[in-house]
Order: C-alpha cells, then sequence, then structure tokens
C-alpha cells in the first residue's frame, strides 16, 4: 500500500499534467482532488458510492475532468 503524501501528490502532478491547474480551472481540479483523497479513510463497502458521487458531480465539465477519471478503474 502505498503511503497516503505519494497518492496525494499524484493525483495533484497528473492533475498538472492535464492542465487541471490552470486559473480557469483550479477552484474545481482542488475540489475533485480533495474528494479524491479522503477515499482512502472511507470504509470499503461505501468507496464506489463515493466516487460515483464526486464523477457525476463533475460531469460536463469538460475534457480534461473526463481524461483525469479515466484514470481510475
Amino acid at each position: 500500500v502505498p503511503c497516503f503524501f505519494h497518492f496525494a501528490q499524484c493525483i495533484w502532478r497528473k492533475a498538472n499534467k492535464l492542465g487541471l491547474r490552470t486559473k480557469e480551472f483550479l477552484k474545481k481540479a482542488k475540489d475533485m482532488i480533495l474528494n479524491i483523497k479522503i477515499l482512502p479513510f472511507i470504509d470499503l463497502s461505501e468507496i464506489d458510492d463515493r466516487f460515483l458521487n464526486i464523477y457525476n458531480s463533475f460531469e460536463g465539465e469538460g475534457d480534461k475532468f473526463k481524461g483525469f477519471f479515466r484514470l481510475f478503474p
């Protein structure tokens, strides 16, 4: 199991690579990443539902966010 620091760092790097850390997307990207970062602390039986809630809250936000979510199975 990787450590939480490296998990969070990986998420931010990918967001940066996809251009989500620009002024235009920064607020929404921060919200999305903060929500994803809490997933390891949620009960296993709730993770799928929580992830779908996060995904659905960013639906329609453009291809950059869709590209980010494609990283997760």
